[in-house]
């Protein structure tokens, strides 16, 4: 499954969902290193699809807001210390891994 079609669902089960510190916890923390580090590659680039960056930031700013304090500053230092992986676009402008 390519990166715009895991968030595309993403945003689905969020968007009909209600925003419970326990479901955004559950789903989101584990991969949230690695979507904050694709919404910095996007915010470099400037041929990124808008609306990709602003489901990005909607998703981080909604996890931010219900997630205890000592959760969020779990996954900030684990952002600090380059956790999210490296990410680029590929040839159809499409968001990708990176491959190292």
């Amino acid at each position: 499954m390519t990166p715009s079609r895991a968030l595309s669902i993403l945003l689905v089960i969020l968007t009909n969902a209600d925003p419970s510190p326990l479901l955004m916890s559950t789903l989101l923390t584990p991969i949230l290193p690695s979507l904050y580090a694709a919404l910095f590659y996007l915010d470099g680039r400037k041929t990124s699809d808008p609306q990709m960056k602003e489901s990005l930031r909607g998703i981080l700013e909604t996890w931010g807001r219900v997630i205890s304090l000592q959760e969020v500053t779990d996954v900030l230092w684990s952002i600090l210390v380059d956790e999210g992986g490296e990410w680029e676009l590929d040839g159809e402008e499409k968001l990708v891994r990176a491959v190292q």
